[in-house]
C-alpha cells in the first residue's frame, strides 16, 4: 500500500470534519457505512487483498469513535459543570487580547473555579481593554455560557465568559518569569520598529506576514485582499517557513558543514519563528512536513509529501479532534494535499503541452527559466484553488474569480517582500547602518504599495467576487467529488477524461450559482443575533439589506460586524435602539467598519432620529415613536417604541414577524400584530398569551428561554433557540 500515511491521516481529517459540522446523524450514517465496508472487505477475496480499501473504513470508524470519545467523555462534562451558571473564577492570562469588531478577545485557563481546582480553558470576551501581561492572574465573578465559536472549539476553549463594562475583575501581576511572554513582548518590539520603518499601510501588511499579527489592517484592506483571493499571502504557513529557511541557509548555513548541527539549528529557528508568529496551525503543519524532510535528510532517506501531510494530520487531530473547527486548518490541508499530490503533474503536463524541455531550442534559458518558473506557479496555485474551492465555497458561500490571477501577479513578489521585511528590521537595530536602511524601507514601501495596490484593483473589478447559496454548494460538492472519483476509477478506459470531468464539474458550478441567484431572488433572509436583552435582527436580499439592533449588548453588534464582513449586498438602512440611552455609540460600533446610506437611532429625548442629519425631525415637543417603510417594494417595515421598549413587525409576502424586547407589554402593539408567523422574544413580556404563532425563536439567557418555552408548553409551533447566529429564509 503506496503511503499509508496519507490515506489514514488525510481520512481522518475528513472523518472528523463531517462529525464536527453534520452532526450525530452523519456520523452515525458514516459508522453504518464503515461495519458494512469492513465486513464486504472481510469476507470477498478480492477486496481482502486490497488493504487499501480495509485500511480506509477502518479509519473512518476509528475517527467516528475518537471523535464521540473525546466529545462525550472530555468536552460534555466541561461543558455541563460549568456553562449556564455564574461562577467565581481565577484564571491565568494566556495570550494577548485581540480587539475585533468593538470588543476584546483574551484566552485564558481557569485554575480556581469557586474555590476548586480546574484546568478548562476559556475564551473570555470583554468590553473594555483589560490591562494585563502574559502569566498574570485575573479574577472575576461571572456568568459562564457554552462556546459556539468553532474557532474557540478547536483552540479547546470550550466555555466562553462575557465581561461587561459594569463588572469588577482584579489582575493579580505574576512573579515568574514566562517565556512566551517574552516573545510575545519581543514581537511586539518589532512591530513598533516596522510602524517607525514603514508606512501604516505596510507596515501592517509586514506585521501580518512575518509576525502572524494581522490586528493593524484596516477593513478596505480586509476586504480587499479577501476579494481578491489573497488572504492566504498573510497567514503564516509553508510559504513564510521556506523563506526563513532558506534565509538561514544561503546567508549562515553555507559556514556549518556538519549536517546534524546544521538541522538542529534550522530546527531552532523554526520553532523559535512559530513562538514568534503566535503557533497558528497553518505554521504548525508546515513545520511537522519540514521536520520530516529535515530527517530524511539527516537520516538520508527520500521524504514523500503527501505522506508527511497525512503525519501532520494526524500528529494534530489526534490529541484534539475539535482542530478540524478551525477553517483555516481544512483550508491549509487541502491545498497543500492539492499542490503535492497534483501540481507536480500539473506542471509536468503544461511542460510537455508547451514544448518546454530542453532550454536549448527555441527560446534562450533565461526565458525558459521564466516561464518554467510562471509554469510552476500557475500549477500549485490552480491545484490549490481547485483543492479548496469546495471549502471555500460551503463555508464562505463566495468565491473569488480573480485568484488565479492574483495569485500570479502577487506571489513572485512576496518571498522579496519578507526578504526585505527581514532586512528592514536588522537595519533598524544598527544605527550607522542608516542610510542603507531609509534605501531598504523605501524599496520595501514601494513593493508593499504594488502588492495591496494589485488587491485593490483586482477586488474593484466587476464579478470579482460571487456567491453561491448554502444548499447549492453542498449538492455540487458531492457531484465534483462523485465525479472525480468515478473518473479515477475509469482514468485507464480513456484519454482526457479528466479534462472532461473539470469541464463537467465547472459548467455545473456555473450554472448551477447562475440559477441560485434567479431562484433566490425572492428569498428574504433573517439573521437573528444572540442577545441577553432586546435583540438584533438582518433582514437581507441580493439587493440589500437592512439592520435593526435594539439592544445594549456589545457582544451583539460583534456578531453582526462578523456576518456583515461576509456579506456583499447593499447597506441600505440601519435603525439603533439602546436601553441605556446611548444608542448613537452602538452605532459607531457598526459605522466603524462599515458604511450604511441611513443610520436611525432612537434617542429617549427626541425620538427616531437620522444620524446623518440634522435632529430636526421633531416639530413637536413629543418624540417620534413610531417609523414605517417600504423596501425593496416587498418589505413592509414597522417599529414601535413604548415606554423605552422597542418593537419590531415587518411583513414580507404572505410571512410576518414580530420581534419583542426584554420586557414591555403586548396590549401596547397594535391588533393586527398579534399574529405573526414568527416571533422573536428574549424573554416573557407582560400578555404574551394573547399572541399566535407558527414558530417562536428564543434568545436571552438559558433561565429566559426556559421560561418562555414553558410558557407555551400546551401550543404546537416549531421552536429555534439562539446560542449562536441562526438565518432564516423567507420566500416570497
Amino acid at each position: 500500500m503506496k503511503r499509508p500515511l496519507a490515506l489514514i491521516g488525510l481520512t481522518l481529517i475528513v472523518v472528523l470534519a463531517v462529525c464536527f459540522y453534520l452532526g450525530n446523524t452523519a456520523s452515525l450514517v458514516m459508522i453504518i457505512l464503515a461495519v458494512l465496508g469492513i465486513a464486504v472487505s472481510l469476507f470477498i477475496k478480492k477486496l481482502r487483498k486490497v488493504k487499501t480499501f480495509t485500511v480506509f473504513f477502518s479509519v473512518v470508524f476509528i475517527g467516528v469513535t475518537l471523535f464521540s470519545v473525546y466529545t462525550n467523555f472530555h468536552v460534555q462534562p466541561i461543558v455541563q459543570k460549568y456553562s449556564d451558571k455564574e461562577h467565581s473564577i481565577v484564571a491565568t492570562i494566556d495570550d494577548e487580547g485581540v480587539y475585533e469588531n468593538g470588543v476584546y478577545f483574551y484566552s485564558v485557563t481557569g485554575e480556581l473555579i469557586d474555590n476548586e481546582k480546574a484546568d478548562v480553558k476559556i475564551s473570555l470576551c470583554s468590553e473594555e481593554a483589560i490591562v494585563c501581561e502574559i502569566g498574570d492572574k485575573i479574577s472575576f465573578k461571572s456568568m459562564v455560557n457554552k462556546a459556539n465559536y468553532s474557532g474557540s472549539l478547536a483552540d479547546r476553549e470550550y466555555l466562553s465568559v462575557n465581561i461587561y463594562e459594569n463588572e469588577e475583575i482584579e489582575i493579580i501581576p505574576s512573579d515568574s518569569w514566562n517565556l512566551y511572554g517574552e516573545i510575545v513582548s519581543l514581537r511586539d518590539k518589532l512591530r513598533s520598529s516596522l510602524y517607525l520603518e514603514l508606512d501604516y499601510d505596510n507596515a501592517a501588511f509586514a506585521s501580518a506576514i512575518l509576525l502572524g499579527d494581522d490586528t493593524g489592517f484596516s477593513d478596505e484592506t480586509v476586504i480587499s485582499l479577501r476579494r481578491a483571493g489573497l488572504t492566504h499571502i498573510v497567514v503564516v504557513s509553508g510559504l513564510h517557513l521556506s523563506i526563513i529557511t532558506m534565509l538561514y541557509n544561503r546567508f549562515f548555513g553555507k559556514f556549518i558543514r556538519n549536517k546534524y548541527i546544521n538541522s538542529v539549528i534550522t530546527v531552532f529557528i523554526v520553532l523559535f519563528f512559530l513562538c514568534l508568529t503566535g503557533f497558528g496551525k497553518s505554521s504548525i503543519r508546515a513545520a511537522i512536513m519540514l521536520f520530516v524532510l529535515i530527517a530524511g535528510r539527516v537520516f538520508n532517506r527520500i521524504s514523500d509529501s503527501v505522506n508527511s501531510l497525512g503525519l501532520a494530520a494526524l500528529i494534530l487531530c489526534v490529541p484534539n479532534p475539535y482542530i478540524v473547527g478551525d477553517i483555516g486548518v481544512l483550508l491549509s490541508f487541502s491545498d497543500t494535499f492539492g499542490i503535492t499530490a497534483f501540481g507536480m503533474r500539473c506542471e509536468k503536463f503544461l511542460k510537455e503541452k508547451l514544448c518546454i524541455k530542453d532550454p536549448q531550442k527555441r527560446i534562450t534559458k533565461v526565458i525558459n527559466k521564466v516561464i518554467r518558473y510562471f509554469i510552476a506557479l500557475f500549477s500549485c496555485s490552480f491545484t490549490a484553488i481547485l483543492a479548496t474551492l469546495p471549502i471555500v465555497l460551503v463555508f464562505f458561500g463566495k468565491v473569488s474569480l480573480v485568484q488565479l490571477i492574483s495569485n500570479l501577479i502577487v506571489l513572485p513578489t512576496i518571498q522579496f517582500f519578507i526578504i526585505l521585511t527581514v532586512l528592514c528590521l536588522c537595519f533598524h537595530f544598527i544605527p550607522f547602518l542608516g542610510m542603507v536602511g531609509d534605501i531598504v524601507a523605501f524599496v520595501t514601501d514601494m513593493l508593499g504599495r504594488f502588492i495591496l495596490g494589485t488587491a485593490d484593483v483586482m477586488a474593484s473589478l466587476p464579478f470579482a467576487y460571487i456567491s453561491a447559496g448554502y444548499k447549492f454548494v453542498v449538492v455540487w460538492v458531492i457531484v465534483y467529488v462523485l465525479i472525480f472519483a468515478v473518473a479515477y476509477n475509469i482514468r485507464k478506459h480513456g484519454k482526457g477524461l479528466n479534462i472532461i470531468c473539470l469541464v463537467v464539474s465547472f459548467s455545473l458550478l456555473v450554472f448551477g450559482m447562475a440559477g441560485h441567484t434567479v431562484l433566490s431572488s425572492n428569498t428574504l433572509s433573517l439573521h437573528i443575533f444572540p442577545s441577553y436583552n432586546g435583540y438584533g435582527i438582518l433582514l437581507s436580499k441580493e439587493s440589500g439589506n437592512i439592520l435593526i439592533s435594539c439592544t445594549k449588548d456589545k457582544f451583539t453588534y460583534s456578531r453582526i460586524n462578523q456576518t456583515l464582513e461576509g456579506m456583499y449586498s447593499h447597506n441600505q438602512l440601519m435603525v439603533v435602539s439602546s436601553s441605556d440611552n446611548n444608542a448613537e455609540d452602538k452605532a459607531e460600533i457598526i459605522l466603524d467598519k462599515f458604511d450604511y446610506d441611513r443610520v436611525l437611532v432612537y434617542d429617549n429625548d427626541v425620538g427616531f432620529m437620522d444620524i446623518n442629519s440634522e435632529p430636526t425631525l421633531n416639530k413637536t415637543d413629543k418624540p417620534i415613536t413610531t417609523f414605517s417603510e417600504n423596501h425593496w417594494g416587498c418589505v413592509d417595515l414597522y417599529m414601535l417604541c413604548v415606554d423605552e421598549s422597542v418593537y419590531t413587525y415587518f411583513c414580507y409576502g404572505e410571512k410576518d414577524v414580530l420581534c419583542l424586547p426584554s420586557s414591555g407589554d403586548i396590549n401596547t402593539i397594535p391588533s393586527q400584530w398579534l399574529s405573526p408567523d414568527i416571533l422573536v422574544t428574549t424573554g416573557l413580556v407582560d400578555n404574551m398569551d394573547k399572541l399566535e404563532f407558527e414558530t417562536l425563536v428564543v434568545n436571552g439567557k438559558s433561565l429566559d428561554k426556559s421560561s418562555v418555552i414553558d410558557y407555551f408548553s400546551d401550543r404546537k409551533f416549531e421552536t429555534h433557540t439562539v446560542d449562536d447566529t441562526i438565518i432564516l429564509d423567507i420566500a416570497g
